[in-house]
């Protein structure tokens, strides 16, 4: 008989309670696909509608990618992120929290168009990096970012 505590938990996590979908995953390219699927799995549980679904799916990309491309820049090999949505009255917030050194480029193309896509987007510096948070409102769509 084996007890799931004889084995180690992968690096990869991810939670789901009502309203909430909390993922840890590795930093790399290849995972970016799988951690939209996942969000896209949960959107569609939590009934999002279709046209707000793909805004949110590219303000994640565009989130993950800034983090990505923040390690890459600074030399980190391995590093993992925090990618937490939250569904709220109106909309939800994602939330990717790293503990990289170097805050995210504000005028790169990709933090130009999470900006476009979300109502707000922010950089709130940790202790051991940052959380870039957007909000995406479905009452007005995608130009309520504008």
């Amino acid at each position: 008989m084996t007890l799931l505590n004889e084995n180690p938990l992968p690096a990869q996590r991810t939670a789901s309670s009502r309203g909430q979908l909390d993922m840890r995953l590795d930093l790399r390219p290849d995972k970016h696909a799988a951690a939209r699927d996942v969000v896209r799995s949960q959107l569609d549980l939590w009934d999002v509608p279709e046209r707000h679904r793909d805004t949110v799916l590219q303000v994640v990309t565009q989130l993950m990618n800034s983090a990505q491309s923040r390690a890459a820049a600074t030399g980190v090999d391995r590093a993992t992120v925090n990618l937490l949505v939250q569904m709220g009255p109106g909309g939800l917030s994602i939330v990717v929290s790293d503990s990289l050194t170097v805050a995210p480029d504000q005028t790169s193309t990709g933090w130009r168009t999470a900006l476009a896509l979300a109502c707000v987007l922010h950089i709130s510096p940790t202790e051991t990096g940052f959380d870039v948070w957007a909000q995406v409102s479905f009452e007005s769509g995608p130009e309520a970012g504008s």
